[in-house]
């Protein structure tokens, strides 16, 4: 039998031995060199590649990072607006030069822990460490890495499908295509250098504008659109289709009520022109957990909230009305496009001056929106339109430079000059509103007057005479509101200067139609618009360069044959453009440590337990994937390593269970779990659980939703004690 003496003895033995071991760190008995600094890095990142893309990943300003040391010292500090910041740890006679840092989340539930590297800070500044990292500062070291933060949104993968609209001038139905598909990356001309899949036709959805993409079910809704001489399906003026891709069938998803009731007529249709941008439906959303979809009615200005998931539905689960941020006259106020960004809905729309006819009173106006209640806040943008515009026709008495107010009637004069020829006056339509990765918004204006123009196969009708003038736009940053790039906004100057490029042809200006393709993970931004290969009268696909504006030196996607003239000339022969991205994909796990304090808590200085097996178990008691920890202790577990992919809301189980890590030479030997879930800081306790009558640790678990990253998974081993 063991005596107290003894196993106090062999107790002061063992301290010894962890000590020099490094495992136990004592407090230094006279000063010691100075501790280095660290300089942490925090980006938004918008794909699961681990690494830092400094073209596509901008810093993020205003999180706070702590660096906390075992002497109890706690440094704060909030990253500039390149998202670095350097902490220092303050002079001190008892400090061990380890530190813990921490990037504070500064929005929980919706940004989450960026895919982390297995290189960590050992592959620092472009791989990306965790969002807790522990750091030896000690004898004047410095030490600079990156992590990030992400929201699931953002994600997509690359050279994405894309889908969009074509707007045709046919009567009754017919089998003309109403939605195509094609790869991002795809250029030339349709049927020639890339063959565009067909969707949906005429006969089953009618014209069409909106696209929303519901990437939790893999379907695409598309909505009907109020043009002159093209007619709508089968829905009406308030019809919502849905396309599932795997089966390539369209359906009637739902019909929205009261969203006008003026019928088309024959030749020129002449008593629908003023009906555009006033009935039927405008922007279209899903939100990214496919639960629910957002739609504009244009004729009772409301928003309507339907069931996502369903497979069709009579009702909507709620209408929200869009309150009138303050336009002259009632009748001005023109919602129209939807944006969606971090978990919070945009809507924008236009003060259209239709009641003053002062380009004075247009106003581009930005409301966000509660995506559970539908609650409308104080606008984000509220910017006025009148800044000066370049000419979309190029020359002429009616050129159409500049916006101008809504009219019920077809413009003759100009400025005081008779139109002759071809002819612009474009009325602005926000059709859709969203927001780069660096926090600046874009902002995809429709021209009313390309929808109010006939199209040239109408009776009657003058063959290519409206230049449609839509635009992009981007707008930043100011004093709590956003300023638009042509109101001096985002640095640029004089008035009317533009961030985007949208001219096509050498000299059409304002050739954009409102679709926008903002996939985060490319370098260029999609828009829908007019001759995009540069050949006139052709309609399509344009690329910008995201960094600069400049027109990709790639020329665009051509959709129409190059003998066969767009539908609507050089006016609107397309609706939007949606991206189809994935779901994010998963990362979970973290660190194994050594816990010689037997707290459960990790601390500066403690030793990484490195060369550790760790096993992932489905719901059903299967391997499905297994990694080793790194010389940090860390694991990680994704796509790249779960047969499989590691699924969202499934249930799993970490075990550490391979009997030769506990095995003398083995990393564990010695050693058993130290106390799990200690205190409330989930990133820094234990969650090893030894399960009765067992002797391996293990956590049962069930992932979050798609991107909803967890690296709080940390396993602490204390040491087995005297009877060992």
């Amino acid at each position: 039998m063991r005596t107290r003496r003894t196993c106090v003895a062999r107790a002061a033995v063992l301290a010894v031995a962890l000590a020099g071991s490094g495992l136990l760190t004592a407090p230094a008995a006279f000063p010691q060199s100075g501790d280095g600094t660290v300089t942490v890095r925090v980006i938004r990142a918008v794909d699961a590649s681990g690494a830092w893309t400094p073209a596509l990943e901008p810093g993020l300003a205003g999180v706070k990072v702590t660096l906390t040391g075992g002497d109890r010292v706690h440094v704060e500090g909030t990253t500039a607006a390149d998202g670095t910041v350097t902490l220092t740890p303050p002079p001190s006679r008892e400090h061990s030069g380890k530190y813990r840092v921490r990037v504070v989340n500064p929005k929980p539930g919706v940004l989450f822990p960026a895919f982390a590297s297995r290189q960590g800070l050992d592959g620092a500044p472009n791989q990306l460490s965790s969002n807790e990292e522990f750091v030896d500062l000690s004898d004047g070291r410095n030490i600079s890495y990156t992590t990030g933060l992400w929201s699931p949104g953002d994600y997509c993968q690359k050279n994405a499908p894309l889908v969009t609209t074509c707007q045709n001038t046919t009567w009754g139905g017919g089998a003309q295509r109403t939605l195509v598909s094609f790869p991002y990356g795809a250029r030339g001309q349709d049927g020639v250098d890339v063959n565009v899949t067909n969707i949906a036709t005429d006969a089953q959805t009618g014209t069409l504008y909106g696209i929303a993409w519901d990437k939790a079910d893999r379907r695409v809704f598309s909505s009907a659109a109020a043009k002159r001489t093209t007619d709508y399906g089968p829905g009406g003026s308030g019809g919502i289709y849905v396309t599932d891709l795997a089966q390539k069938r369209t359906t009637l998803f739902t019909t929205v009520p009261d969203a006008g009731s003026t019928a088309h007529g024959p030749g020129t249709d002449d008593a629908f022109l003023a009906v555009p941008g006033k009935e039927s439906l405008g922007g279209l959303k899903v939100t990214d957990d496919g639960r629910d979809l957002f739609v504009v009615n244009l004729n009772d200005r409301q928003l309507y909230r339907y069931d996502a998931t369903a497979a069709t539905v009579s009702a909507p689960k709620a209408v929200y009305p869009v309150p009138d941020p303050g336009c002259p006259s009632a009748g001005d106020w023109r919602p129209f496009g939807l944006g969606l960004q971090d978990g919070t809905g945009y809507l924008g729309g236009v003060c259209s001056g239709e009641s003053t006819g002062k380009v004075s009173d247009l106003r581009a106006i930005v409301l966000p929106f509660d995506l559970a209640t539908g609650a409308f806040r104080q606008a984000v943008l509220d910017q006025p339109l009148d800044y000066p515009r370049q000419s979309t026709v190029g020359s002429g008495p009616c050129d159409g430079a500049g916006w101008f107010p809504w009219t019920n009637t077809y413009p003759t004069t100009q400025n005081g000059q008779t139109c002759s020829g071809y002819r612009a006056q474009p009325e602005p339509e926000l059709g859709e509103v969203g927001f780069e990765t660096d926090g600046t918004m874009l902002l995809s204006f429709r021209d009313r007057l390309a929808d109010r123009a006939t199209g040239q196969a109408a009776a009657g009708a003058a063959v290519g005479e409206v230049l449609s003038g839509g635009d992009l736009n981007k707008a930043c940053p100011a004093n709590g509101t956003f300023v638009m790039d042509t109101n001096n906004g985002c640095g640029l100057s004089p008035r009317g200067t533009r961030f985007f490029d949208t001219s096509r042809f050498g000299f059409h200006h304002n050739a954009d139609y409102a679709g926008m393709a903002l996939s985060k993970v490319e370098t260029t931004i999609g828009t829908s618009g007019y001759d995009p290969d540069n050949t006139a009268f052709g309609y399509g696909t344009s690329f910008l360069q995201r960094a600069d504006g400049r027109p990709d030196p790639k020329p665009g996607l051509r959709l129409n044959p190059a003998d066969v003239p767009a539908p609507f000339g050089k006016g609107a022969s397309m609706g939007d453009l949606e991206v189809l991205c994935d779901q994010a994909p998963l990362q979970i796990g973290n660190r194994v440590w050594y816990d010689p304090e037997r707290t459960g808590i990790q601390k500066p200085g403690q030793r990484p337990a490195a060369g550790v097996t760790v096993r992932l178990y489905d719901g059903s008691g299967k391997l499905v994937g297994t990694e080793r920890t790194t010389a940090r202790g860390e694991y990680y577990f994704d796509d790249s390593n779960v047969d499989g992919g590691l699924k969202p809301h499934t249930r799993y189980t970490i075990r550490l269970d391979n009997p030769s890590d506990y095995a003398e030479g083995g990393p564990l030997y010695r050693w058993v779990p130290t106390r799990h879930d200690v205190g409330d800081d989930p990133f820094i306790n234990s969650k090893g659980i030894a399960p009765p009558g067992g002797r391996y640790p293990e956590r049962v678990l069930t992932t979050g939703g798609p991107g909803e990253n967890d690296h709080t998974l940390d396993f602490g081993f204390r040491h087995c004690g005297c009877g060992h």
